[in-house]
This record gives C-alpha cells, sequence and structure tokens, in this order.
C-alpha cells in the first residue's frame, strides 16, 4: 500500500514536472510571438505616422501657396483701394494672418526645422503691415517712404514663401 502511494506521487510529481515544463515552453513561445506582434505593430503605427507626417507637409506646402497667391491678392486690392479705414485694412490682412498661423502651428509640431524661418516670415509681414498700414490708413500716401518700405518687404516677403516651400519639399522627398 506504501509503495502505491510512493509510486502514486512519483508519477503524480513527474506528471506536475512535465506539466510546468510544457506550460514554461508554451510562455515562451507565446511571448516570442506576442513581441514580434508587437514590433509589427510599431512599425505599421510608425509607417502610418511618418505617411500622416508626410501629408500635413504635403498641405503644409499647399497652404504656403495659397498664401502666397493671397498676398500678392491682398496687394493689389490694397494698392488699388483709394481710401482705407483700419477695419478694412484689418479684415483684408486677418485671413493671411489665420494661414500664417496654421503654418507655425505645423512647422512647431512636425517640422522643428523650419521654425525659424516661418517665425521670421511672421515677423516680415508684421513690419510689412505696420508700413503698409502707416501709409495707407494713417497717411493716405503711396508714395511715402513707409509705402516703398513696405513694397520692399512685400518681395522680400514672396521670396521668404518660396524659399520656405522648397525647404519643405526638400523634407518631402
Amino acid at each position: 500500500m506504501i509503495t502505491v502511494f510512493f509510486i502514486g506521487l512519483t508519477l503524480l510529481i513527474s506528471a506536475t514536472s512535465t506539466g510546468f515544463f510544457i506550460l514554461k515552453t508554451l510562455e515562451k513561445e507565446q511571448a516570442r510571438e506576442l513581441e514580434q506582434l508587437k514590433m509589427q505593430l510599431e512599425a505599421e503605427n510608425n509607417e502610418r505616422y511618418q505617411q500622416g507626417v508626410k501629408q500635413k507637409l504635403i498641405n503644409c506646402n499647399r497652404l504656403l501657396q495659397t498664401m502666397a497667391l493671397d498676398f500678392s491678392l491682398i496687394f493689389a486690392t490694397i494698392d488699388c483701394s483709394a481710401e482705407m479705414s483700419p477695419d478694412d485694412f484689418y479684415n483684408k490682412c486677418k485671413p493671411l494672418w489665420d494661414k500664417v498661423t496654421e503654418v507655425q502651428l505645423i512647422a512647431d509640431f512636425y517640422v522643428p526645422s523650419i521654425k525659424k524661418s516661418i517665425q521670421n516670415l511672421a515677423e516680415l509681414l508684421a513690419d510689412y503691415w505696420r508700413y503698409l498700414y502707416k501709409a495707407l490708413v494713417i497717411e493716405g500716401d503711396r508714395t511715402s517712404l513707409d509705402y516703398l518700405e513696405a513694397e520692399k518687404y512685400y518681395q522680400i516677403i514672396l521670396a521668404k514663401i518660396d524659399d520656405i516651400r522648397q525647404k519643405i519639399k526638400e523634407i518631402v522627398c
């Protein structure tokens, strides 16, 4: 009876240790499979993120292109206006400021390398509008030095927009 008990106990211990061995082996295989799956998901997420960033940059480039066109249009319409109130001036310039702000947000988050260029563009636009406002709204004179200075800034700003667009194209490609 004691012999049967010890034989049974030995079989039970051996079955238990074999079961633990099988469980450990299965756990290791599952851990390996989970690690591979995790790496695959990370690679897919990284690829999607990169595609998203690329799309944001393409959109930013389009935004800069429309900004250059809007800027030229604003300059032409402001130039043709006989008299301009402060509200008229603000209403013509506000949409362009909104685009500059949007481009700044995209640059801050996705492309820190062009952040300084965008800030420089915003400063140039502020200076441009300050000169233009002084010439058209305050003085009402298109022949003033402020107006001539605004015209210089106009050319500089268009060149700056093209420069930023080129930088974005280089990053995307």
